[in-house]
């Protein structure tokens, strides 16, 4: 993929795109991230319904965990990325997750 050395306005090197991926989330059973090799973190953007998450290398359940609401993201990174688990609170959920790598 195309690295994104610069943007307008900044005048640091940010992280290039080292993937994505759009995952499912049900109630029946906990998903986790396929990481790239080459990634440092993640952004999760939730949609649809909300989701619970863990990155403590506990799976979430329906219940327990930390709740993410639709329309929400958050950051993930470093080990935390192979350890994340997330499981929908309700209906069906999806989670677009966008991974970035280190500056080069």
């Amino acid at each position: 993929m195309a690295a994104i050395t610069d943007c307008p306005g900044l005048s640091h090197q940010i992280h290039p795109i080292a993937g994505f991926e759009q995952l499912t989330v049900t109630n029946a059973a906990v998903i986790t991230l396929t990481v790239p090799q080459e990634a440092v973190m993640a952004i999760v953007n939730v949609q649809d319904q909300p989701v619970y998450s863990r990155d403590d290398g506990t799976d979430p359940t329906t219940t327990v965990g930390r709740l993410n609401k639709a329309d929400t993201e958050l950051p993930v990174c470093g080990s935390a990325m192979n350890r994340i688990g997330f499981i929908a609170s309700g209906t069906d959920a999806k989670i677009n997750v966008s991974y970035y790598g280190n500056p080069k």
